[in-house]
């Protein structure tokens, strides 16, 4: 009986020690601002320009919590408005990204300028999407181009046996 009393301390005092000991996930933040081209600032200094992807460890007070606030977070827009969001938390679920939108502030004096920035923007993130895609593309069509060239030649082993990575190649016909 004693035995069995002892098993089942150490099963709960494995138990105790593997969850206290959990170490913290970095979690991937999305940021993004309506509109985009927002820069956004944090305790750590600029995170970015709006939208992108950041990461952020959470404290072993809000592992404990079981919510992420990585707050307070300001966004600055290119016109001038700004506002500071103090409670962004968000649930700790690890293995999902978060998306954070950050709302510009209403009545805010240049909402036609940030507008017209945040259009650009997203102008811009769609000619790289498109430029990426090329890039892509080509380099999948040089592989090819390359696949086919080693299949149409003959690799026979250089003379000297001392070379042990050098091959002759010569074109098939």
């Amino acid at each position: 009986m004693k035995a069995g009393w002892k098993r089942n301390l150490l099963a709960i005092t494995c138990v105790v020690s593997v969850v206290g000991c959990a170490s913290p996930k970095n979690l991937v933040l999305h940021v993004d601002s309506v509109p985009r081209g927002a820069t956004v600032c944090s305790n750590n200094g600029i995170n970015g320009r709006t939208p992108f992807a950041m990461t952020y460890t959470p404290t072993a007070e809000e592992q404990k919590s079981g919510y992420a606030n990585p707050g307070p977070i300001t966004a600055h827009w290119i016109s001038g408005a700004e506002k500071t969001f103090v409670n962004t938390a968000f649930p700790l679920d690890h293995g999902k990204p978060y998306t954070l939108i950050l709302q510009r502030p209403t009545g805010a004096k240049g909402l036609t300028t940030d507008a017209q920035y945040g259009l650009q923007v997203e102008q811009t993130e769609a000619l790289q999407t498109q430029a990426t895609t090329q890039r892509e593309q080509l380099d999948f069509q040089r592989n090819q181009a390359a696949g086919d060239m080693i299949r149409n030649v003959n690799f026979y082993p250089h003379p000297n046996p001392n070379d042990y990575n050098v091959y002759v190649v010569t074109p098939r016909y």
